[in-house]
C-alpha cells in the first residue's frame, strides 16, 4: 500500500504499552496515535511497515462516545500522559484486557487465572507525588531557558529530545503553578544551558519536586552536570513567601553520561533533609534518592490487600524482596510474628531503618545487599509468606530460583509491568506454585500504566 494515502479507519482498540489507536485497511493492522475506540478517522497512512502500517489523524469523521476533552492545555504535546482524551472507565476496561492478554501471550495462561477488574484510584488528577522535569531553551522563541516535559513520542514523531514547556501538571499537583514562574525567574538569572545526553554539552539536568500528598510537604531537587557554581538566592527569598509547602530545596550532582537521574553529590540549600508522608497510619521519610510508589492513595489501597490475599497470620515469618524504603514491610509488621527485608540500594535499607525506627516497629529487619544472596539472611526456621516488588525488568533468573528454594507456602507478587510479571509466573507455575487471584490496581490514571498484585501459593 503506497504511503501518503487517505482513508477512513475506525479504532478497534487501543495498544499497551504505547498507547496508539488500533485499526485495519483491508486486513492489515493500522497504529494511529491520538485514536479512541470508536472513533472513525480520516488518516493519511505516512509509514508502511512489513506487519503492520502508521497512519496520521487528520481529522475525526465520527467522534467516540469514549473520548473526552482533556483538562490538561498540555495534553497533545506532553510525554507525561496519553489518555487524557479516553474516558476513564474505558481506560480501566482497556487495562484489565491488556493484563488479561499478555498473561496468556507471554505466560500462556488461559481461562484458569482469575483476575479482578482494576481498583480504580482514588483520584484521577493531582494523584502524582513526583514529578521529574527537563530542561529546554530556544531563543528564537524569545526564551533562552524554561522547563517541561520532553515531547511525546510516537511512531510519526521520534524522539528529538525536545522539552515542551508547561505551566501546570494535571496529574501532580496544583502547586506546580507557583512554582513555574519561581523557576522561570531562577533561569533568567543563571544562563546555564539545558544537558543534552547525545553530546554531553549542557549543564542543567532534571528538576524534580515530590510531593506528601497527607502533609502536604514540597521538596525540590535540582540536579546539574559538575563543574559550575549556582546562585539559590532568588530562591532562596521568594519560596517561602509563594509556596511555603517547600520544606526542602537540594541540589545534586550527576556526573555520569546519559538522561536519567543519578546523585554523585547532594546539597542542602534549605530546609529539613526529607518529607514525610503518611500511609495508612504510618510515617515514612522520603530523600532525594528515596524510592516511594508515585501514587500515594492507590499504594494504600494496595497494602491494604497484601495482608488479606498473602493470608497473614500472627505467627508467621515474612519476607520481602527488593522491599526499598519499607513501606510494605513496614505496613503488616503489626499482623506477624517477623519480617525481613533486602534491597540492593544502600540508601533505601538506611532509610528503611529509619522509618521501622520513627514508627517504633521492632519486629522487622532489613538487609543491604543483592537479592540473590538473600538465602543467607533467613535464620531460625522457614518463610511462611514471600513478597516480591521487583522493578520493570522483573525477577532474575537467580531471583527466581532463591525463591523456589526458599519455598514459602504463599508467595505475593507486586509488579509494575505485566510483561516481566507474565514471564515469571510462567516459571513459578512451571514449577512449584499455582496462582490464586490477580488483583490490578491503577496507580497511573491517564498513562498506559497499572501496577498488579499477585498472590499465589504452594502446589
Amino acid at each position: 500500500m503506497p504511503a501518503q494515502k487517505h482513508l477512513e479507519v475506525e479504532i478497534i482498540d487501543i495498544a499497551l504499552p504505547d498507547g496508539f489507536g488500533v485499526g485495519k485497511i483491508n486486513g492489515a493492522v493500522v497504529f494511529i496515535p491520538g485514536g479512541i475506540p470508536g472513533d472513525i478517522l480520516s488518516v493519511r497512512v505516512v509509514r508502511e511497515e512489513k506487519n503492520f502500517l502508521v497512519g496520521m489523524m487528520e481529522g475525526i469523521t465520527f467522534r467516540s462516545p469514549f473520548r473526552v476533552e482533556p483538562l490538561c492545555p498540555h495534553a497533545e504535546s506532553c510525554g507525561g500522559c496519553t489518555f487524557q482524551s479516553l474516558s476513564y472507565e474505558k481506560q480501566l476496561e482497556i487495562k484489565k484486557n491488556h493484563l488479561l492478554q499478555t498473561l496468556k501471550r507471554i505466560g500462556g495462561f488461559r481461562e484458569d487465572v482469575e483476575i479482578e477488574g482494576v481498583v480504580p484510584s482514588p483520584d484521577i488528577y493531582f494523584y502524582r507525588n513526583n514529578l521529574e522535569l527537563s530542561f529546554g531553551g530556544d531563543e528564537s522563541l524569545g526564551e533562552h531557558l524554561w522547563c517541561g516535559m520532553k515531547e511525546r513520542v510516537t511512531p510519526i514523531n521520534r524522539f528529538t529530545g525536545k522539552v515542551t514547556p508547561i505551566e501546570r501538571c494535571m496529574i501532580f499537583s496544583e502547586l506546580l503553578e507557583r512554582l513555574i514562574p519561581l523557576w522561570k525567574d531562577f533561569l533568567r538569572k543563571n544562563r546555564f544551558e539545558p544537558y543534552d545526553p547525545r553530546s554531553g554539552r549542557g549543564f542543567l539536568r532534571h528538576l524534580t519536586v515530590r510531593e506528601s500528598k497527607h502533609k502536604g510537604e514540597l521538596m525540590l531537587i535540582l540536579e546539574t552536570k559538575e563543574g559550575l557554581s549556582v546562585d539559590f538566592r532568588c530562591l532562596k527569598d521568594h519560596i517561602p513567601s509563594v509556596a511555603p509547602q517547600v520544606t526542602s530545596l537540594y541540589w545534586v550532582i550527576n556526573k555520569r553520561a546519559g538522561d536519567y537521574l543519578h546523585i554523585d553529590e547532594r546539597h542542602l540549600i534549605f530546609g529539613k533533609p526529607f518529607i514525610e508522608e503518611v500511609l495508612s497510619g504510618l510515617h515514612f521519610r522520603i530523600y532525594p534518592g528515596t524510592f516511594f510508589q508515585s501514587n500515594t492513595k492507590a499504594a494504600e489501597a494496595l497494602y491494604r490487600e497484601i495482608p488479606i490475599l498473602g493470608g497473614i497470620k500472627r505467627d508467621d515469618r515474612v519476607a520481602g524482596l527488593y522491599c526499598g524504603t519499607g513501606t510494605i514491610e513496614i505496613s503488616i509488621a503489626r499482623m506477624c510474628h517477623e519480617v525481613l527485608g533486602v534491597d540492593g540500594a544502600y540508601e533505601n535499607i538506611k532509610t528503611a531503618k529509619e522509618n521501622a525506627m520513627a514508627n517504633r516497629v521492632q519486629n522487622v529487619s532489613f538487609h543491604h545487599g543483592r537479592v540473590e544472596d538473600f538465602r543467607g539472611k533467613i535464620k531460625g526456621g522457614n518463610i511462611d509468606l514471600l513478597i516480591v516488588d521487583p522493578p520493570r525488568g522483573g525477577i532474575s533468573k537467580k531471583g527466581i530460583e532463591l525463591i523456589l528454594s526458599i519455598n514459602p507456602e504463599r508467595l505475593i507478587y507486586v509488579s509494575c509491568n505485566p510483561a516481566t510479571l507474565a514471564r515469571d509466573l510462567k516459571v513459578l507455575t512451571e514449577r512449584n506454585y499455582k496462582i490464586v487471584k490477580v488483583v490490578p490496581f491503577d496507580f497511573f490514571p491517564h498513562t498506559p500504566h497499572m501496577e498488579v498484585l499477585t498472590s499465589l501459593s504452594r502446589k
